[in-house]
């Protein structure tokens, strides 16, 4: 599964184009033009990189790909535009760097947010395959291991994010602020998008007419004076932006000025870009774009001693994800298997919390997988050295249920012959984790609140309460909110740890896991029972496709099990299964196949996509959706299967 990066740079960047996405027409366009099995694109500052998988001969494409861009951005033919390529572990590395902001070639006051949006509109666009979501996946986890054990983020390398940092230092803070702005300078856009994420609310312009400034008017929901009122600007503000036409007298007027007027003893901030600096005055510090490039390199220079840390976790990231696709363990995230988008999304949202302490709720039927999930979030967080503690809360009768949880003192009931610190205690710097939180009796629920917001329990019989730092993951296969609104369980202790909550499918709904989870088991268990089986009839395949698994991937498992002890031979048969899923039926006759037959992963997918196929009647975008796969995906499928057009009946 190779990875190609496209790095493309404009000469001169297109104009009246905004965000770091592209149309949904041209990431399309590059998708068909590249044939490329997965793809994601993404602009930033004056460039443009495109990631694609499985993309043939890459270098053939650079041509054709200027040409499209080109023409998207209504460019001239003439237009300069560089192309770098990066393949396999150089793309798989830039690609790292580029999601988590070091990557040098590539300059954003916010590459990760641009990144995920980027992500996100490709996601939509059924271009986000296995390979993408793993490395998006180990991006966001890495982004957080670096903002959480590094300052690498809090050093500003762009003019947009200095001007942040200067003013955030200087002013101490910038909620509420007023910025007036003076004249125009190209990196505008970028400052005032950043006063805005910092906090700044109120925003003032001073020139005439045109469009740039029409567009942030409305973004920011700023005034609009006229400009020949810029002499009261550093009266109203306390930042001023000054570029091009703002007049040079003008301005040093303002500077004379501000400190005689209302605001007194207020400093005010003035960033002249491209304008002469107006001379020094009281209340009225002065930065020029040259000060702003010393606060860069300055900043650059801090960052390079962090840069070459961080580096080092890139480079075990590429190695991992190598051993990852030579393993053909493609769909497992930390001991769990999907293909399927719902757990996709739940296998990124643990790797975007793990790094934090965050309470995490995880909801979800029996059997589907809710311990795996919580031991996953352990593993990846940096507690991970630390206990894992597991409680079930219904299992443990309620009398025994506070001793065990927060521990007793010596003679604190009968039989308490000696001190016992508790399950919370054992988990003390680690993570304990509730399972089957729905079935914790009420004065439980009062304590385990306690300890949410105080971070302290108080053993059973103790005189004082002890304070304990850990993470707290919960699970529950009943639906709390329901309970709450019947008064079974408690709203506050409800919303404490629902901060965040993961809800896991029910097997029935990931019909394409169950070959990949079945096959996931035979090899398990083949190994157990010394047996050579590796593969399963298309008979017993669509049994266990049909069957509705009301206990789950626990079910499954054991079904497996079961079927692995029975079998003879290298094919797991349909009269090997469970008798409630081999009762006689018709699944499997129209294909031909007896009840022995034993079909590779491949063959089974790639009858399940003509079955779709025939059930859409060739639609190739239907059948793609119900798939959970992208058209682009499904086509090159259908090459390798050597099925042709003749398959396609695409609604024009």
């Amino acid at each position: 599964m190779p990875l190609t990066a496209f790095h493309i740079v404009f000469a001169e960047p297109p104009t009246g184009v905004s965000g770091p996405t592209p149309s949904t027409t041209l990431l399309e366009n590059l998708s068909a033009m590249l044939a490329a099995n997965e793809l994601i694109c993404i602009r930033l500052s004056g460039s443009l990189t495109v990631f694609a998988a499985d993309v043939q001969d890459p270098a053939a494409h650079e041509a054709s790909l200027k040409r499209t861009l080109v023409e998207a951005f209504d460019l001239q033919a003439s237009a300069k535009l560089t192309c770098s390529l990066k393949r396999e572990r150089s793309a798989i590395h830039f690609f790292l760097s580029v999601a988590t902001g070091l990557a040098r070639d590539v300059t954003s006051g916010r590459p990760h947010e641009a990144f995920e949006q980027a992500f996100a509109q490709a996601a939509e666009s059924t271009l986000v395959g296995p390979l993408l979501s793993y490395l998006h996946q180990r991006a966001v986890w890495l982004y957080e291991k670096i903002r959480l054990e590094t300052d690498f983020y809090r050093y500003a390398v762009q003019q947009e994010t200095a001007v942040r940092e200067l003013a955030e230092k200087v002013l101490e803070g910038l909620s509420e602020l007023r910025v007036a702005i003076l004249g125009y300078d190209a990196v505008f856009p970028a400052v005032l998008d950043e006063l805005a994420l910092a906090g700044c609310r109120h925003f003032e312009f001073f020139w005439s007419d045109d469009e740039v400034r029409e567009s942030l008017v409305r973004r920011l929901n700023a005034t609009v004076s006229s400009p020949e009122l810029q002499s009261r600007a550093s009266a109203i503000a306390d930042i001023v932006l000054a570029g091009k036409g703002s007049p040079v007298a003008l301005l040093q007027g303002q500077a004379r000025a501000a400190g005689q007027g209302g605001r007194k003893e207020d400093e005010v901030l003035l960033f002249a870009f491209d304008v002469s600096p107006p001379q020094a005055a009281a209340g009225v510090l002065v930065y020029t774009r040259e000060d702003l490039q010393l606060v860069m390199r300055h900043n650059l220079e801090e960052r390079s001693g962090i840069e070459a840390r961080v580096e080092t976790w890139i480079k075990d990231e590429v190695r991992n994800f190598y051993s990852w696709v030579q393993s053909e363990q493609r769909f497992e995230f930390e001991g769990m298997i999907s293909r399927s988008p719902q757990m996709q999304r739940v296998f990124e949202m643990i790797s975007r919390i793990a790094q934090t302490d965050i309470t995490v709720l995880i909801e979800g039927e029996s059997g589907t997988g809710k311990e795996l999930v919580a031991r996953a979030i352990h593993r990846l967080s940096s507690r991970c050295e630390q206990a894992f503690v597991t409680v079930n809360c219904g299992a443990i009768p309620e009398n025994l249920l506070e001793s065990e949880l927060f521990g007793h003192v010596r003679g604190a009931f009968t039989g308490a012959n000696a001190d016992n610190k508790g399950l919370f205690r054992e988990a003390d710097g680690g993570t304990i984790f509730l399972d089957e939180i729905g079935e914790l009796a009420p004065h439980l629920q009062v304590k385990l609140l306690r300890f949410l917001q105080e971070g302290e329990i108080r053993p059973v019989g103790a005189a004082r309460s002890v304070n304990v730092k850990l993470r707290v993951l919960a699970a529950t296969n009943r639906n709390l909110a329901q309970l709450v609104a019947d008064g079974d369980f408690r709203s506050d202790l409800y919303y404490r740890l629902n901060v965040i909550e993961l809800s896991l499918p029910p097997l029935r709904n990931r019909p394409d896991d169950i070959a990949l989870l079945a096959q996931r088991f035979i090899g398990k268990f083949s190994a157990r029972y010394n047996k050579d089986i590796s593969g399963l009839s298309i008979e017993a395949l669509d049994a266990l496709r049909a069957y509705h698994w009301p206990g789950n991937i626990r079910e499954l498992e054991n079904a497996m099990e079961r079927a692995v002890a029975l079998t003879i031979g290298s094919s797991l048969a349909l009269h090997n299964l469970p008798e409630t899923l081999s009762a006689p039926s018709d699944v499997g006759e129209s294909n031909g196949h007896g009840g022995d037959a034993m079909l590779s992963l491949r063959e089974l997918e790639r009858r399940h996509i003509l079955s779709t196929l025939e059930r859409f009647e060739g639609n190739h975008e239907a059948a793609s959706k119900a798939l959970g796969i992208g058209r682009t995906t499904l086509w090159r499928k259908l090459r390798e299967y050597g099925m042709g057009s003749e398959t396609s009946k695409d609604v024009k």
